[in-house]
């Protein structure tokens, strides 16, 4: 008998550690349809402080926490991650925390060409609790949003949203019922006093199985989930946008080198080409034609410009 009440309170134990916790996380990736993803090529990146939290106690651990989550993943993909104080201090200069307007997007292209970076992610980030059911699930729930701008097309190429949630379930409403029936059950059975001793202690001691999963510090737990819900969503990314090459780089080097004052003439040569279009009403363009301007715009650093047709662009695909 003694064997039979050991073991039952065994599988008390081991039930309730087993089937009190878990990791869950996922993402959705939004992309920008103006932007092909084959056309995609990136190589260097920076992730920036979040402008805006969502719901946020202690901003500042979340905001390195995630850097490193997502400059570990991006580095396993064969990418390179611009260093967290470099990112924060060139951000925090650029002004984009104040304003999210049309002029912003210039402020956008030149954070990127000064940073060397082909790609800007500004993530937002929030953490919540609560409890819930009759399991009394503790969830420890992380939401994000990672806004991703292509510094070649001088636009947002994708959005990813993540969420995830690190739980456990102490059964506080059901352990003392289950164990008041189960002792009422015995007791009318049973003959031998200390069978009923021995089960009476079952709930006590469940109960205090139940308090285990307390030990866990919750910023362990906001942690794990971080970390799910972040990679969730970079898997999607990384299977829509596979580019890797330096050629944008060499792109931003080059005109910002000047290579020497002897030929002036033959790099305005690039521009002529877009002015005679501009002087037709954006309208009355072809998408084809308004696309060619487009990246004739941006490869010229006239984002202004670029802004206005990528309206247009935008408004087309709509319709």
């Amino acid at each position: 008998m003694k064997n039979l009440i050991r073991l039952n309170l065994l599988i008390v134990f081991v039930t309730i550690l087993v089937t009190a916790c878990g990791t869950t996380g996922n993402g959705v990736l939004y992309t920008e349809r103006s932007i092909v993803p084959t056309d995609v090529k990136y190589q260097r990146v920076a992730v920036l402080p979040n402008r805006l939290p969502l719901n946020l106690q202690d901003p500042e651990r979340w905001k390195k926490f995630n850097w490193n989550v997502m400059k570990t993943r991006f580095e396993k993909e064969g990418f390179q991650v611009i260093d967290y104080s470099t990112s924060v201090e060139m951000f925090n200069k650029s002004g984009l925390p104040l304003e999210d307007t049309k002029i912003s997007r210039d402020k956008y292209a030149e954070l990127a060409e000064e940073m060397n970076a082909d790609i800007l992610v500004f993530p937002y980030y929030g953490t919540s609790y609560r409890v819930t059911g009759i399991t009394d699930k503790n969830n420890y729930e992380v939401v994000g949003s990672l806004q991703v701008y292509l510094a070649h097309q001088n636009d947002f190429m994708t959005r990813i949203d993540v969420e995830g949630n690190d739980y456990f379930n102490t059964y506080n409403k059901i352990v003392p019922v289950a164990g008041l029936l189960l002792t009422l059950l015995v007791q009318a059975v049973a003959e031998d006093p200390n069978v009923i001793i021995a089960v009476s202690l079952i709930t006590p001691l469940a109960s205090i199985a139940t308090l285990v999963p307390y030990l866990k510090p919750a910023n362990k737990r906001y942690e794990k989930a971080f970390r799910l819900a972040i990679n969730k969503g970079l898997d999607q990314f990384f299977a829509k946008y596979t580019g890797r090459t330096t050629t944008a780089v060499p792109a931003k080097v080059i005109p910002a080198a000047t290579t020497t004052t002897n030929a002036p003439a033959t790099k305005p040569a690039a521009t002529p080409s877009a002015t005679p279009a501009t002087e037709k009403p954006l309208s009355s363009l072809t998408i084809e034609e308004l696309q060619k301007m487009k990246q004739q715009a941006i490869d010229a650093k006239d984002f202004k410009k670029a802004a206005a047709i990528k309206e247009e662009l935008d408004k087309r695909i709509k319709k």
